[in-house]
């Protein structure tokens, strides 16, 4: 029995060498590399640059790999949104409007797709948006306001306390701070 047990911790040992694990640290490299040609991003919208970061930071995605997030405009994605858009790594921006269903009240949501193209830039958050020259990427206060509101909201979510009028006063939030940003999109789909 003694003899079965480690014959099976030295094989779980073998399939974990080599793989790379997300944790609150960095991700770690490994002998062999890894790289995503493909993420999809449906779990905190308001930690998705920070996902992205870490993405980057760790050498995982690979050159032309696509980004797909959802709930950008719903509950909302305000700083992934500025950070994909205006740090120069990301292009082919493509929104696909969906409909979300929440608590009996229809409200517009959108997909956000793009592709990762490896120039280097940098986030910094919560301070006035630069002049458009390459450097740092400045999130602008309104954004990170909110990304606070977003936070503030899928926390009443979860403790359910938020009604049909709450979602669709926090979905017309969300769509005019993106608008007094100039968030748009033509008749085909793309940022323009």
């Amino acid at each position: 029995r003694q003899q079965e047990q480690e014959q099976h911790k030295k094989e779980n040992e073998k399939k974990q060498k080599g793989t790379k694990r997300c944790s609150n640290g960095p991700l770690s490299s490994s002998s062999s590399p890894l790289e995503f040609g493909l993420v999809f991003m449906d779990h905190n919208s308001t930690k998705y640059h920070l996902t992205l970061l870490r993405l980057e930071d760790g050498g995982l995605l690979r050159p032309g790999a696509i980004i797909v997030a959802d709930n950008v405009l719903f509950p909302g994605a305000p700083i992934f949104l500025w950070y994909a858009l205006r740090c120069g790594k990301y292009s082919g921006f493509s929104i696909c409007p969906v409909v979300e269903m929440i608590h009996g009240a229809k409200v517009d949501d959108w997909m956000l797709i793009c592709r990762y193209e490896e120039e280097e830039q940098h986030l910094v958050v919560g301070k006035k948006a630069g002049n458009g020259t390459r450097g740092p990427v400045v999130v602008p206060n309104a954004l990170v306001e909110l990304a606070a509101e977003v936070e503030a909201i899928n926390t009443r979510a979860q403790r359910h306390i938020v009604n049909k009028e709450d979602w669709e006063a926090h979905a017309a939030l969300t769509l005019s701070v993106y608008r007094k940003m100039r968030f748009r999109f033509g008749a085909t789909k793309k940022w323009e």
